[in-house]
């Protein structure tokens, strides 16, 4: 008996092993598969909302409410990870809630938006910019942040709070006398000596008019006073909301006004939006805010949205041709004029597998949400208004970022498209129209004018996902708006984006150096200086760079159409230079010295300075890696650390050229975090062919739109006849484990007579199926590997 428990726990111990071995062995190869994620940059969203009484009449369905719960709804199914607070003001502020993540708290999130009230008395703009603002500051983890700030007011005497003082003009230096009674000056007529007076007063020609005129001027005097002090006050308190508005700026935090009816002050709304560089929007009405909280997402994310509008309370039918790169399909039936109530019914197409449909209701809306949704027509039956969001692409403004551009130039417009993270579909260009459309304070805004992606004159590549158009219509120097409308044609759904270019005429000789930087942020790489002067017949330009560590240099500025300084024509009047490898990260302090002599015959001396910065930094791949196999693949992990102040996206160059021996890169993040250190892993699948030698690789990174062309790798490949993957090794351990469980086997059936039993016992039986189980099991998995 003793005997034969033993030998049942080896048998036990024989299965245990190899199933240990298997799990292991798959749970690694699962992991090295798998160990590439994505960490989308997320978002604290901060929805102020005015609560003044005025909303009863403006907004008495609160439909401000169901649109902010809208975005919400919104928020945390195509972007997760983003934190929400609600705050309502009027004379005072109430924080319903300070940001929270969304996803963990979605409840409390909207009980905190239906705690929204129309009983304040007044309009108190700063107060609440200066609460939400301490909030902020508060904060311990610190995301991009964008405040929504929807009001009706108008920053009247009516609407902001007026010391009583200023109000009633009770500061004056001096009391004025109280003006005398009739009945007074009736007595003092009668009483002795005061005949003379009263002679003034009762003649016909004055008498009590000319009371009631000297009464007046004094009652009169302090109003208009009180009326001086008070529009004072009021600039006094506009100037204030302006100056913290600037501080909202230093943190990199943007307001997004939304001038509620025109009541509200759009003029002030204008500046608080373009002190802190974002963008006003106008409601006219209250169903008017439900659009516009949801052009508010799509221009702050990359989502593309289109609506459409119930008719005479019938129900929309339709469908939705949904494409193979599509992540997520969103649609929604909002509440409107006829339905209170409303319901949506969403059909797969005929031919796809059954799909997860997430429906989320509230009395507003009714959501249906679809993570990659299969190819194909979707058909929707709706009571109510529809809504359709899609994330369809990434979207990466090339041209121009915030650029400096001369009079005479074309300035490039360039927006590169690109397919989402885990969908296997490839993005079809085709499918996509990009249009912009630009204007500055001295010109009206041009039409919408088309980019291209055909290969043509503004476009260098056809079809390859980055829209080109060379822009020529420059009236004057100035910051020139860009507004970019991208359409996805198969589903008329659109995304907007804005960004801003600058123009100068650099005419007058007398005015400063004018300065071009071309700047990577890359440390490592070059950075490139323009100077120049207009109306000059020579001239003599030199710099001076001094970097973070306190260590400069110093060099000149040619105009000899030489590569080596960037120069592009001699003679032009534009002289560049190249400052390379500086590769220390932090700001850099450029000083530019001009010194000319005017075709008018004078001369002038001129020093400008400039700070530019390095803020990422690569560390290069220093030791030659090794790899064996028949199928090479490199998996090395790259080091890069940041101090920028803003979360930067990490891509590949999509026209990477490597000399045909890349095939395709997988890239571990996506994201590098403001001010992060981190390891970022890359799977480089070289072509099939390799023959065996030392190689040398350029990884084609794009750090924050920037291209890196310093991150090479080398590498020693052995090409062998046979070698073993992780599948093919598992399966020979697991073969070789069956061996163990058959010299058992073998030993029991040779010993039978000495064991006392035959080759039906349950030992025997049990012996051989643990063999037959290893050794199928690794034969399968040794199979399913490769040499």
């Amino acid at each position: 008996m003793k005997n034969r428990n033993i030998t049942n726990k080896i048998i036990i111990v024989i299965v245990l092993i190899p199933l240990l071995v298997l799990s292991f062995g798959y749970g690694f190869a699962w992991a090295m598969e798998n160990n590439f994620s994505s960490n989308d940059t997320a978002f604290d969203f901060v929805l102020i909302i005015d609560e003044s009484g005025s909303m009863k009449q403006n907004d008495p369905e609160n439909k401000r409410i169901d649109a902010a719960k809208l975005f919400v709804e919104l928020n945390e199914i195509l972007t997760k990870g983003n934190r929400v607070s609600v705050v309502g003001f009027g004379e005072q502020t109430n924080i319903y809630i300070e940001p929270t993540e969304i996803g963990k708290s979605k409840a409390e999130v909207m009980e905190a938006i239906s705690s929204i009230k129309s009983n304040q008395a007044l309009t108190d703009m700063k107060l609440a910019l200066e609460d939400v603002k301490s909030m902020l500051d508060g904060r311990v983890k610190r995301n991009r942040t964008i405040i929504i700030f929807l009001t009706d007011g108008d920053l009247g005497v009516d609407d902001i709070p007026i010391p009583d003082e200023i109000r009633k003009g009770d500061d004056k230096p001096k009391e004025k006398p109280e003006p005398p009674s009739r009945e007074d000056i009736n007595a003092d007529k009668d009483s002795p000596g005061t005949a003379g007076q009263g002679e003034d007063l009762e003649d016909p020609a004055s008498g009590d008019d000319q009371l009631s005129e000297s009464e007046d001027k004094q009652i009169d005097s302090e109003p208009d006073s009180a009326e001086s002090r008070i529009e004072e006050y009021l600039e006094e308190y506009k100037d204030e909301l302006l100056n913290l508005c600037y501080e909202y700026q230093e943190d990199k935090i943007q307001i997004f006004p939304i001038a509620f009816t025109g009541e509200a002050n759009i003029e002030i709304l204008e500046k608080i939006a373009s002190i802190t560089e974002a963008r006003l929007w106008r409601s006219e009405t209250a169903s008017d805010i439900r659009g516009i909280y949801l052009d508010i997402f799509k221009y702050i994310t990359s989502v593309f949205i289109f609506t459409s509008q119930q008719q005479e309370g019938e129900k929309l039918t339709g469908s939705i041709p949904v494409q193979d790169y599509i992540g997520k399909l969103i649609a929604i039936s909002v509440s409107n004029e006829d339905v209170e109530n409303p319901d949506i019914k969403m059909t797969p197409p005929n031919d796809a597998k059954s799909q997860d449909i997430q429906e989320i209701r509230d009395d507003s809306y009714v959501i249906n949400a679809i993570e990659v949704p299969a190819q194909g027509n979707w058909d929707y039956e709706i009571n109510g208004d529809l809504v359709v969001a899609l994330d369809l692409v990434r979207m990466k403004l090339l041209d121009p970022v915030k650029a400096v551009y001369f009079m005479d130039s074309k300035v490039p417009i360039s927006v590169g498209l690109s397919g989402i993270e885990g969908v296997s579909g490839e993005v079809d260009p085709s499918d996509f129209e990009l249009s912009f459309k630009v204007k500055n304070p001295d010109m009206p805004a041009t039409g919408w004018i088309e980019l291209a992606d055909d290969g043509g004159e503004d476009d260098p590549l056809e079809e390859d996902g980055i829209f080109n158009y060379q822009f020529d219509q420059i009236s004057g120097p100035g910051d020139y708006l860009v507004e970019l409308l991208i359409k996805h044609k198969p589903t008329g759904s659109s995304s907007l984006k804005e960004t801003v270019f600058k123009v100068t005429d650099y005419q007058p000789v007398k005015k400063d150096i004018f300065l071009k930087i071309e700047n990577n942020i890359i440390a490592g790489s070059s950075t490139k200086i323009y100077a120049n002067f207009e109306d000059f017949t020579e001239g003599d330009f030199s710099y001076t760079i001094s970097g973070p560590d306190g260590v400069g240099s110093s060099g000149k500025l040619l105009d000899n159409g030489e590569i080596i300084n960037g120069d592009q024509e001699t003679s032009d009047g534009i002289y560049s230079a190249i400052i390379g490898e500086l590769r220390e990260i932090g700001d850099y302090m450029i000083k530019v010295m001009g010194e000319y002599e005017s075709s008018e015959g004078y001369e002038l001396t001129q020093v400008q300075e400039f700070t530019i910065g390095k803020y990422v930094l690569i560390e290069e791949m220093e030791d030659i890696l090794e790899i064996n196999g028949k199928d090479p693949v490199l998996e090395f992990n790259i080091r890069m650390e940041s101090i920028y102040d803003q979360d930067l996206i990490i891509d590949l160059d999509p026209q990477m050229n490597s000399g045909g021996m890349i095939k395709s890169i997988e890239v571990g993040s996506h994201i590098l975090e403001a001010g992060a250190k981190k390891d970022v892993g890359l799977r480089v699948l070289l072509k099939d062919d390799l023959e065996t030698g030392e190689f040398t690789v350029s990884i084609p990174l794009v750090i924050g739109g920037v291209y890196n062309n310093e991150t090479a790798v080398s590498f020693l490949y052995n090409k062998s006849s046979f070698m073993l993957d992780l599948k093919t090794l598992i399966g020979l351990i697991l073969i070789f484990a069956s061996l163990i469980p058959l010299i058992f086997l073998l030993y029991t059936i040779i010993n039978m007579r000495k064991l006392g039993i035959n080759l039906k016992s349950p030992r025997i039986i049990i012996e051989f199926i643990v063999f037959i189980l290893l050794f199928i099991a690794g034969l399968i998995v040794f199979l399913a590997g490769g040499f």
